[in-house]
């Protein structure tokens, strides 16, 4: 409840067309959510749901696929080593992700592909805040939409050092 507030207030604000937020009877997610406005902030979205424990369906994603990287199936895979499982589908012309809740037990610290992709990088570092001890490889590729990124996480809060090698998957 309190994450759909925050959606629904940070975006009718911020959009003069807002994300819509539902949440049908019927459904096993908790937060359901059409991006076609916006979906560039889908990948903070999912990332934040999931790392929240918050089931998601996410749609209005079809233009996902043709940016820096295909963030759907990048998404898909960098959310399956914090045991996310996202489940995809395409109806109507439309791509839409969902998760339902269900976490598989984390059996490495990860560390992250960006896949040249500013936005992956920066959806993924709050990770940190529920395992420490993350890696994001090619980390400064968030140096092409937001040079100061990593120097604003830091003086969050977050320690961020240089990684010794590969890390694990």
């Amino acid at each position: 409840p309190d994450l759909e507030k925050f959606i629904r207030n940070r975006h009718t604000a911020a959009h003069t067309t807002a994300p819509t937020v539902a949440r049908p009877a019927t459904s096993v997610y908790t937060c359901c959510i059409a991006l076609f406005a916006t979906p560039k902030i889908s990948v903070a979205y999912a990332v934040t749901c999931a790392m929240l424990g918050v089931p998601f369906r996410l749609s209005g994603l079809r233009s996902l696929r043709i940016k820096e990287t295909d963030r759907i199936a990048a998404l898909g895979a960098e959310l399956l080593k914090v045991g996310i499982l996202l489940a995809t589908e395409q109806l109507e012309g439309d791509e839409i992700i969902s998760w339902d809740g269900v976490r598989r037990p984390l059996t490495a610290i990860p560390s992250f592909d960006t896949y040249d992709d500013h936005r992956m990088a920066m959806a993924l570092a709050p990770v940190a805040v529920f395992i420490p001890g993350i890696i994001i490889r090619n980390a400064e590729v968030v140096s092409k939409s937001y040079p100061e990124f990593w120097n604003h996480l830091r003086a969050g809060g977050f320690t961020i050092e240089e990684a010794d090698g590969e890390g694990t998957e």
